[in-house]
């Protein structure tokens, strides 16, 4: 179940969190780490920008995987402007490699990526007339390549997928951002604020999915 997964996130950074608040060593592991880190960039800023942008492609691709833990050190490099505009790069172009996979792939190569019968079953439900709003709160509650395999599969309006991934993944890059400048800010109160809000809001979003979906199989019956 997808919101066990949102769970197990969401105590995996609460805890690497407040290890980090409480751990003057491991600030200080993280601060040596960024600034090597830092001196890089600044000589080779074009291969390190690909790297991130990257990184950022697999996680969209394998959720699994998330570019998540780099963004401090991202935002300690490039500051909150560039390291958004990256993210941004990295995840929009994930999601439309899930959106190629899904629909062009055989089922076979599907199956390397996610389930394919997890994407199956989506695309079986949601096959009939489906409305932007929907597929927006799709993106915003569901791991984003089962959005982009499952409409790929129906062969939905490449425009409308494309537009409604920027505006997650803009809402994602930008809370997720706010929540690394305060944690290396060492601001506890600021960093507690931005980790409610965005979970808090990722498990209502996932409600109300949930909640539509149900009604529309019901319509269905």
């Amino acid at each position: 179940m997808f919101h066990h997964r949102y769970i197990a996130s969401a105590l995996i950074i609460i805890v690497i969190a407040t290890l980090f608040f409480l751990s003057p060593e491991l600030q200080k592991i993280f601060f040596d780490l960024t600034l090597s880190l830092q001196k890089y960039a600044v000589h080779n800023n074009l291969l390190a920008s690909a790297i991130f942008v990257a990184l950022a492609t697999v996680s969209a691709l394998l959720s699994p995987f998330s570019s998540v833990p780099f963004i401090p050190i991202a935002v300690t490099i490039w500051g909150e402007t560039t390291t958004i505009a990256l993210l941004l790069l990295g995840w929009i172009l994930g999601g439309i490699g899930a959106y190629a996979i899904g629909r062009y792939a055989a089922r076979p190569i599907l199956d390397r990526f996610v389930k394919s019968e997890t994407a199956h079953r989506y695309a079986d439900q949601i096959k009939e007339q489906v409305t932007f709003a929907w597929v927006l709160l799709f993106r915003l509650a569901l791991p984003a390549e089962i959005l982009g395999y499952t409409l790929g599969i129906i062969r939905y309006h490449f425009g409308k997928y494309l537009l409604a991934t920027f505006i997650a993944e803009m809402l994602f890059a930008f809370g997720a951002t706010r929540a690394s400048i305060a944690l290396i800010s060492l601001d506890i109160v600021a960093f507690s604020e931005w980790t409610v809000v965005t979970l808090g809001a990722l498990f209502a979003l996932y409600y109300l999915f949930i909640t539509s979906r149900r009604k529309r199989q019901k319509r269905n019956q």
